[in-house]
């Protein structure tokens, strides 16, 4: 899975917040935590929690998934310790 960047038009200005809208939608409403992980690393990309070894937690299944940029330490899992991400979910929608 590859994060697919979607380009937008430059806001006037003025209109910079509007900017901000794409991703919250993203992250708010359609993003499914419980699958899938994010990583930064050559561009941005998505991936399967299941794939990768002990990314996914049964216990916390809506867990943020992120990977350490660090390329020395890209098995790091840096969001392992978030928590209630459906109710930040939906704060941002």
């Amino acid at each position: 899975m590859r994060l697919k960047g979607t380009r937008y038009p430059a806001p006037k200005t003025g209109q910079r917040s509007l900017a901000t809208l794409p991703p919250l939608a993203l992250y708010g409403g359609s993003f499914n935590y419980v699958h899938t992980g994010v990583s930064i690393s050559d561009g941005g990309r998505y991936f399967k929690k299941a794939a990768r070894p002990g990314w996914f937690d049964p216990k916390r299944p809506s867990a943020l998934a992120m990977e350490n940029p660090d390329p020395a330490f890209t098995d790091t899992d840096i969001g392992r310790n978030s928590f209630m991400m459906h109710k930040v979910g939906a704060a941002l929608c």
